[in-house]
């Protein structure tokens, strides 16, 4: 509480107080895993990698170095055959990846069309709900003015 007066005192004669140091009042990124904007990032390249890597590998025919996997390894030892498998672990993953993809945009694409779908029904039952307002309105008024005795003619 003692700090608090004194804090308020100092502001009040016009002393400032030194600047608190910027490391500690910056926020710290969490310790425990990366953002969503560093996820989307991180995956993001690894697709360009990967997109870059099929795309050399079909214009030459020859696979290029991979983070991995060291080519330079197999062709000195002559396993052609781990370098067949190699590509053919890379190209399941890419059509798994593909697959995902697609998947995740046929998902959107129905959510919006189910989304589009509920506005237009809300909106077509407002619609008859205010109009249906409109001419019960009518009618009360009609129903009132006869009853106070007035010569109202019905519609």
């Amino acid at each position: 509480m003692s700090r608090a007066v004194a804090s308020a005192k100092q502001r009040r004669a016009g002393v400032s107080a030194p600047e608190p140091p910027a490391a500690l009042s910056a926020p710290a990124p969490p310790a425990n895993g990366l953002t969503l904007p560093q996820v989307i990032a991180l995956v993001d390249s690894r697709l360009i990698k990967l997109e870059n890597f099929m795309k050399d590998t079909l214009e030459s025919g020859v696979p290029g170095p991979a983070p991995s996997v060291s080519f330079a390894q197999d062709a000195v030892t002559g396993e052609e055959s781990s370098v067949a498998e190699v590509l053919q672990e890379y190209e399941n993953r890419f059509m798994l990846l593909a697959e995902e993809i697609a998947q995740l945009k046929d998902t959107l694409m129905k959510l919006q069309t189910y989304t589009m779908d509920v506005n237009k029904m809300l909106l077509e039952e407002r619609v008859n709900v205010l109009s249906d307002l409109g001419n019960d309105k009518t009618m009360f008024v009609m129903e009132d003015a006869t009853l106070a005795g007035g010569d109202v003619e019905r519609v």
